[in-house]
């Protein structure tokens, strides 16, 4: 080599990368495309729900069927329950009814009875009746419907 520069250049192809980043790319540019399409539709989804929900003239709760707290509802279920609309959320079913009912049964003990024969596991949608008493010493029949996501309560 005595005094003389030498270059060296290695060179291969990487075509294959390419095409496949430019895929990966496109893919999520995709994907995320259709999440914002799906979110969108359903935050418009959600906003028709609650506009239903808080203009009905029923009292509606929603309540979560694992922890059986309730999730949202609207301002006939607030009067009826006898709580502002920030505290609803805090309570179950059974917060809002007396602790044992004119059969001597616990609320909570008859409200998880009560959902478990209205949505048996094979059930995806169920609705009747429930005859409680109120914490005030009232008696109210209660109409319910509700369905199961993904296969729970």
């Amino acid at each position: 080599m005595s005094g003389k520069k030498l270059h060296v250049v290695i060179s291969r192809d990487i075509s294959e990368r390419k095409l496949a980043e430019r895929a990966l790319l496109e893919l999520n540019q995709s994907l995320e495309r259709r999440v914002a399409e799906r979110t969108a539709e359903l935050t418009t989804s959600e906003a028709r729900l609650r506009a239903l929900v808080e203009h009905a003239p029923e009292a509606i709760v929603v309540f979560d069927g694992n922890t059986g707290r309730f999730l949202f509802g609207n301002e006939h279920a607030c009067r009826l329950y006898g709580v502002p609309m920030e505290k609803l959320t805090e309570l179950t079913p059974a917060d809002v009814s007396p602790e044992i009912q004119a059969d001597g049964r616990r609320s909570s003990e008859l409200a998880r009875e009560k959902m478990e024969e209205a949505w048996p596991e094979e059930r995806q949608f169920s609705n009747g009746f429930i005859d409680n008493r109120m914490a005030d010493s009232s008696r109210r029949k209660f109409d319910y419907c509700g369905c199961r996501r993904k296969g729970r309560i």
